[in-house]
């Protein structure tokens, strides 16, 4: 048996090689010496070693084998295909057939002796391994643990409610709170308000399996200071128990300082730049600013009388653009039947070096022509040499308008004083007219006996109005109280000498409403109102038992509309009721709203004398009367003359 075990063993390898070729060592020149330490034990059983010294060699053997990092499993399957092996061998041989039966029988027992102890090893040796990997993750735990706990970074880690479940020490130290002052409290309560419902929603987000962006949070500390910190949240993974988020805070308070700085530093950079390009941009620019504050256009055109400068002035008077005017010719300002004129100036200037104040004409962008007044001087280079013109041109277009207005108004100007003059004229005369009825004087007319009784309800301090379609039936009562002896004041629309002749009324004063003038005569205008109210009332200033009478008053209406004319009573109702006087007028209702002459009659007092054919028979009589009267007295007169 000894002796052929060199036999076995090749035996063994070749058809171990070919039943297991799932079996990857990762040397395969082991798998001889692994096939011989079998084959000794199977020797060793056979000559009578007790299986326990067998066991613990067995047990060695597999603990080097483990060392050599060899699968236990993959030994067994050594040890089953070696099996094969051996019975093929034993059946391969010519034996005895009770040495090959005692052969089958130790090598079946062998084999599954060897079996239990692989399975006895594999068991200790996987009991040993969890021991030691357990050891291991304690270990690998408290380093994790430690890790975060000690980070440079803040850390922490809150549940579904948001509430704070773990911080590090890194938190405790920027929060500057005692962990047991956050744990278990709400996480917005460490953040400000506007940043309470952000986290809450992140945090939301995470626990449902969504991560989220970094964001950046300002974060209050007890000591009223604040940090910058950013933030990274991810949710736990399902095997790690209840849902959590775990969230990962970096200090960014430093970086935002340097950032500030940074951004401080670079505004006062810029402007220390801007300031800079400014003082550059003065220098540079300073020239063309002075040149566009003008109002006046200045030009600069070279020999070829190609424009080379143009401002604002410039801009304003002719209405081209910079872009528009610099590069293009100057004689597109020169009007075509000038062209000869602008030569002989250029000849000129070229001569003087110099042409001042020259009134011509020129073009504008939309083709009309401007009046400008000129001014050409001559640039030279720093060898005398003539390089172009520089032009300042004054738009002189309002001041000749103002000049030809000015002659016009010179010319209105003297037609006005010469109307002023005859106005004043005018004016003088009326003003002696206004002295003349301002100083009527009240007279009265020579004693007589009435012709008719004089009514005893007419009392003075009073306006009365009579209604009738005749005119003159106010005259009658006023021509019977001053032949009486009361002092009156007659205001006709007829001719004065018609009233006097009729009613022999040769002394009392009488005011004539006509837009004429006849000398000898108080004429008033319809449209004089206020003349004729202070007539009147310089009149009732001086007179005693006075009356005064108005015909005409739809005359006066006609004239002036109603609204002044109701005025007009008014003032002389206020003025006759302190005085001993009494007005009279004359109104046919017909000639009147009702409304009209029920408003008249607020201020005036209904007259209401004798009617019928009695009156009309006085009326005639004491007509006939008054004719009688007055030739008589105009007889006696011219006898007297005559005498």
């Amino acid at each position: 048996m000894v002796a052929n075990k060199a036999v076995l063993v090749d035996q063994f390898v070749q058809v171990s090689d070919a039943h297991i070729s799932a079996v990857v060592l990762p040397d395969r020149t082991k798998l001889k010496p692994i096939c011989e330490s079998a084959l000794d034990f199977v020797v060793a059983f056979m000559r009578g070693v007790p299986l326990d010294t067998l066991k613990d060699a067995f047990n060695a053997f597999v603990a080097s084998q483990s060392a050599e990092r060899i699968d236990l499993m993959k030994f067994a399957a050594i040890i089953s295909a070696w099996k094969a092996v051996l019975v093929r061998f034993m059946e391969s041989e010519v034996r005895e057939a009770e040495e090959r039966a005692t052969i089958l029988k130790f090598s079946i027992d062998l084999t599954e002796r060897i079996m239990l102890w692989l399975s006895d090893a594999y068991t200790d040796r996987v009991g040993r391994t969890i021991e030691r990997r357990s050891r291991e993750t304690e270990a690998l735990q408290s380093l994790y643990e430690d890790l975060l706990y000690n980070a440079n970074d803040l850390i922490f880690s809150a549940d579904e409610e948001g509430r704070v479940v773990f911080i590090n020490m890194k938190g405790v130290d920027l929060l500057g709170r005692p962990a047991d002052q956050i744990l278990g409290k709400d996480i917005g309560e460490l953040l400000p308000g506007e940043y309470k419902e952000f986290m809450s929603t992140q945090i939301k987000k995470n626990i449902k399996g969504s991560r989220t962006p970094p964001f950046e949070v300002e974060v209050p500390t007890k000591d009223g200071g604040q940090v910058w910190l950013e933030v990274n949240l991810s949710p736990s993974s399902p095997e790690e128990g209840p849902r959590r988020v775990w969230g990962i805070a970096r200090d960014l308070t430093s970086r935002k300082k340097i950032e500030k700085g940074i951004i401080t530093y670079s505004k006062e950079l810029e402007e220390t730049v801007e300031k800079s390009t400014k003082t550059m941009r003065m220098k540079d620019t300073y020239l063309s600013s002075v040149l566009n504050l003008s109002n006046d256009a200045i030009i600069t055109i070279d020999l070829d009388m190609v424009i080379t400068s143009w401002n604002r002035g410039a801009e304003g008077i002719f209405g081209y653009r910079v872009e528009d005017a610099i590069g293009k010719s100057y004689k597109m300002l020169i009007p075509p039947d000038l062209g000869i004129e602008f030569e002989e100036i250029l000849n000129e200037v070229l001569k003087r070096g110099y042409i001042r104040n020259y009134e011509t004409e020129r073009l504008t962008a939309s083709g009309n022509k401007v009046m400008v007044s000129t001014t050409l001087n001559i640039i030279e280079d720093a060898n005398g040499e003539v390089m172009g013109f520089v032009g300042v041109i004054k738009d002189v277009t309002e001041r000749k308008k103002m000049e030809q207005e000015l002659r016009l108004s010179k010319a209105e100007l003297q037609k006005a004083n010469d109307e002023l003059k005859r106005h004043n004229i005018q004016l003088e005369k009326d003003n002696i007219r206004l002295r003349d009825l301002l100083t009527i004087m009240p007279v009265k007319e020579k004693e007589c006996v009435p012709t008719m009784a004089v009514p005893s309800d007419m009392k003075p301090g009073h306006v009365y109005l009579i209604k009738s379609d005749d005119p003159d039936a106010g005259l009658r009562h006023f021509a019977n109280a001053v032949k009486r002896g009361a002092h009156g004041l007659c205001i006709t629309r007829s001719p004065p000498e018609r009233v006097r002749e009729r009613y022999g009324l040769q002394k009392t004063p009488m005011l004539w409403l006509t837009s004429n003038r006849k000398e000898g005569e108080h004429c008033i205008s319809p449209s004089g109102i206020g003349e004729l109210s202070s007539s009147i009332i310089a009149f009732i200033d001086k007179a005693k038992d006075g009356i005064v009478v108005l015909t005409g008053i739809e005359y006066l209406i006609s004239q002036n509309t109603f609204r002044p004319i109701l005025n007009f009573i008014q003032l002389l109702n206020d003025k006759i009721m302190v005085s001993d006087s009494r007005f009279v007028f004359t109104i046919d209702p017909l000639a009147l709203e009702e409304r009209d002459l029920h408003m008249l009659l607020r201020e005036a007092k209904e007259f209401i004398s004798d009617g019928g054919a009695a009156t009309d028979t006085a009326r005639r009589y004491e007509h006939l009367v008054d004719r009688f009267e007055y030739v008589t007295e105009r007889d006696i007169t011219s006898d007297h003359k005559d005498g």
